[in-house]
């Protein structure tokens, strides 16, 4: 495969490029075993891919990003800005050459969150009208340069990540219920009053479908993170906001035609919990999430069958979670990736290999999502 390198100020790896020689073959991503992450380097952004056994490959960007998302259909892979910002970037899969970029509409911005179509021609994008403080869906068409092609409500305020179910053509959205606006930067200003909701909307019409919300008492637990399996059974993370509560979980499941349910099992020394998480992911096999809490530096591991937490270990400032079968790699704003695979033996989580990446002795620091 021919490739170009866009290398910031010649990146190295201080034990060289991951070697992950008890996860890497379990991954079963289109991508040749491939990682990436927005991250920050000093005072620059940039979109990073991580191969076995080839130097790092980087693609400098405008400001910072939140996700990277790949489009196995199509050979490339997007990077989204993060909430305020407005720009899409589009590059080459392989090579990391810049496609296109493109900017959000005016008095629009960019939730940091995207999803393509099952048959990857669409690009779905979370966005925010900042003007009326109306939760936005972009569609784009990935065959057209990204051209924007209509907006459909998101049915809500703040949407953050959004996946498409696999047995309908519907979207899932979660509504933080979080309003923003460019002017006062990132400050929430509708703490007191936000509604939260997981909203099932139509592909094609931008009906909405079905919509389901926590108790009155929960309203200020942001739904921000959702992960999707085949069974169409979604995982929510959400990010306490106003008062920190002690008792109580952040990490949630349902489906279309049910209620939301949170987990009723705590992880242990609950107190040590910050009540925010980060990413979640279901690993290949669709039965075990993981759940990350950067600020509280854990990675917790769920039966999503049962919602019973299968076991929790200590990660300083883990955020990003990429799936394999039966195990998660993780990133984390140190420069730390690690890898989790479960044991058959005793049912629980293990690290199995930790990788910290360097750049000229300064640490580069992934932002809060893997692929």
């Amino acid at each position: 495969m021919r490739r170009r390198q866009f290398l910031i100020d010649g990146l190295t790896l201080c034990t060289g490029l991951i070697a992950l020689p008890s996860v890497s073959s379990a991954f079963d991503t289109k991508q040749n075993d491939a990682i990436l992450s927005a991250i920050k380097i000093g005072d620059r952004f940039a979109l990073c891919k991580l191969e076995n056994n080839s130097p790092p490959q980087l693609l400098e960007l405008p400001g910072r990003a939140h996700q990277v998302l790949f489009n196995p259909n199509k050979s490339m892979v997007v990077a989204v800005a993060r909430r305020p910002q407005t720009y899409l970037t589009i590059a080459d899969a392989y090579s990391l050459e810049k496609l296109v970029q493109i900017e959000s509409p005016k008095n629009t911005h960019f939730f940091g969150h995207a999803c393509f179509s099952r048959d990857g021609n669409l690009l779905f994008t979370t966005e925010q009208n900042f003007e009326t403080g109306e939760g936005l869906i972009g569609i784009r068409d990935v065959r057209d340069e990204f051209r924007l092609l209509q907006h459909h409500a998101s049915h809500g305020i703040g949407p953050h990540e959004l996946a498409t179910l696999h047995k309908l053509d519907y979207l899932v959205v979660a509504n933080g219920g979080i309003r923003t606006h460019p002017n006062t930067g990132r400050k929430k200003l509708n703490i007191d009053s936000m509604h939260p909701n997981l909203s099932y909307i139509d592909v094609a019409s931008g009906e909405l479908i079905e919509q389901r919300s926590l108790s009155r008492k929960h309203h200020q637990l942001s739904i921000r993170h959702i992960d999707v399996n085949k069974q169409d059974v979604v995982v929510f993370g959400s990010q306490q906001q106003g008062r920190i509560h002690t008792q109580g979980s952040c990490i949630g499941k349902t489906q279309l035609g049910e209620e939301l349910r949170l987990a009723t099992q705590l992880p242990d020394k609950q107190a040590n919990t910050s009540n925010y998480v980060g990413s979640i992911r279901f690993e290949s096999s669709g039965r075990y999430f993981a759940a990350s809490d950067p600020r509280a530096g854990l990675i917790s591991f769920w039966d999503s069958e049962t919602m019973t937490l299968v076991n929790q270990l200590r990660s300083h400032d883990v955020c990003g979670i990429s799936p394999s079968n039966l195990a998660f790699v993780t990133s984390s704003g140190a420069g730390k990736i690690n890898g989790y695979s479960l044991n058959q033996s005793t049912g629980k989580f293990v690290k199995q290999w930790s990788e910290l990446i360097q750049d000229k002795g300064s640490l580069i620091s992934f932002d809060n999502h893997l692929s």
